[in-house]
């Protein structure tokens, strides 16, 4: 009787809300500085979304996902956040936490973690741990750039079709995270929602341009627990194709103000900008006359 009422007293003095975390990605691009993440599971009943849950990113520094069980807050996700604003290397982040894990869902053994970020050479560095205590099927797998990790899915294909995308994608950093994320798009990915028809009911897309604050990314999709038989990972993907398509107003900026004063038609415009894409605003303005 005793421990019963001791189970019930903890239950409802801890403000934690616990939860499973599927599959996600977490790069970085060299070249540009970008920072990116996203990921999705079969959680029903989060309507705000896991964006915050399992990710975390630093710009011009680095991600870090902390998933499988979590708490929610995510206390190992902001730890390991502290760690990296502290200079701790991505393997040194994993190994610090599962030394102090905080989360009294599971134990340490039943936590996913993947993390990138830039050494202060610049130099791109990767770890990832996958606990034994995680549901199958799970893995986490490190490129030169990226962390893939994923628990409770289907079978090993989910990580392999989204690292194939991911690497065969030629773009900018956020349209391999996109691809990646495709490559999970089937039923059952997260194999709890085999029968709903659907990779999973929630996901997200972040990207950190390195002078973001961390308040305002140049991408944030996030998309909250969706009825039973819709895909959020095609509602991420619309919501990425708007992105993208007015995209130019951000790229060429002048340009776009140019020629929404000449008022020309949306598809115009946008063809237009489809057209001369590889050349910078200045060059598209003296070029104007000429169109």
């Amino acid at each position: 009787m005793k421990k019963i009422v001791l189970f019930l007293f903890v239950l409802l003095t801890h403000n934690y809300t616990y939860a499973q975390d599927t599959f996600s990605i977490v790069a970085v691009d060299k070249e540009t500085g970008e920072i990116g993440a996203a990921g999705a599971t079969c959680i029903k009943g989060i309507e705000q979304g896991i964006i915050k849950v399992i990710s975390s990113i630093v710009p011009g520094k680095g991600g870090i996902i902390s998933q499988a069980y979590v708490c929610i807050p995510n206390k190992n996700l902001q730890n390991a956040t502290t760690k990296m604003k502290e200079g701790m290397s991505p393997s040194e982040i994993i190994d610090w936490l599962i030394e102090n894990d905080d989360c009294q869902y599971g134990t340490e053994l039943s936590r996913q973690y993947g993390i990138v970020d830039f050494d202060d050479n610049g130099n791109v560095r990767t770890a990832g741990f996958t606990g034994s205590e995680a549901n199958d099927y799970k893995e986490d797998r490190q490129g030169a750039n990226y962390s893939i990790q994923g628990n409770i899915l289907l079978n090993k294909s989910v990580i392999d079709k989204m690292e194939q995308n991911f690497l065969n994608t030629n773009g900018s950093l956020a349209e391999k995270l996109m691809a990646a994320m495709q490559g999970a798009n089937f039923p059952g990915a997260d194999n709890r929602c085999l029968d709903d028809g659907t990779s999973s009911t929630t996901g997200f897309l972040v990207l950190y341009k390195k002078d973001d604050a961390i308040d305002n990314p140049s991408i944030k999709i996030n998309i909250g627990a969706q009825p039973s038989g819709v895909e959020p990972i095609d509602i991420i993907q619309n919501k990425f194709n708007s992105l993208k398509k007015y995209s130019h107003r951000k790229i060429f900026p002048k340009l776009y103000l140019v020629l929404r004063a000449t008022n020309l038609k949306k598809e115009t415009m946008d063809i237009i900008f489809g057209k001369f894409k590889c050349f910078n605003s200045f060059l598209l303005i003296f070029a104007l006359p000429y169109l």
